[in-house]
């Protein structure tokens, strides 16, 4: 493999077993086990504000992409997104984090026919 390398650009290779995941299934578990235990989601929904509720409860305001503004009241709320962690009204306006937004790309190529099945 090394003889299929430039050598100045690449140090050395490495032969080794790499494990993948269906993400697929593994969506499909996930989805499974939070409905079995309650939890409630919400996808292409924006928080627009969370304050304190009454009993120790959240109050949550959501805006779906097609829908009218709904106020949500829960005992916990996660926010599985990439980024707008910091753009909350209302008693939470946000984490405090250093968390940015970066876009990443993916380069698409044919790999020389001396390499099938390597990745």
């Amino acid at each position: 493999m090394r003889a299929l390398l430039n050598p100045r650009l690449i140090e050395n290779v490495f032969m080794v077993e790499e494990y993948a995941f269906d993400a697929t299934k593994l969506a499909s578990w996930a989805e499974h086990e939070l409905k079995e235990c309650g939890v409630q989601i919400r996808f292409k929904t924006h928080v627009t504000a969370i304050s304190n509720g009454p009993n120790g409860t959240l109050q949550v305001n959501v805006q779906p992409d097609h829908g009218a503004e709904e106020l949500i009241s829960c005992h916990y709320l996660f926010n599985c997104t990439y980024s707008g962690l910091n753009q909350f009204k209302g008693d939470f306006p946000g984490t405090q984090t250093g968390l940015k937004q970066e876009i990443t790309e993916m380069a698409l190529m044919q790999v020389p026919l001396a390499t099938p099945g390597l990745g």
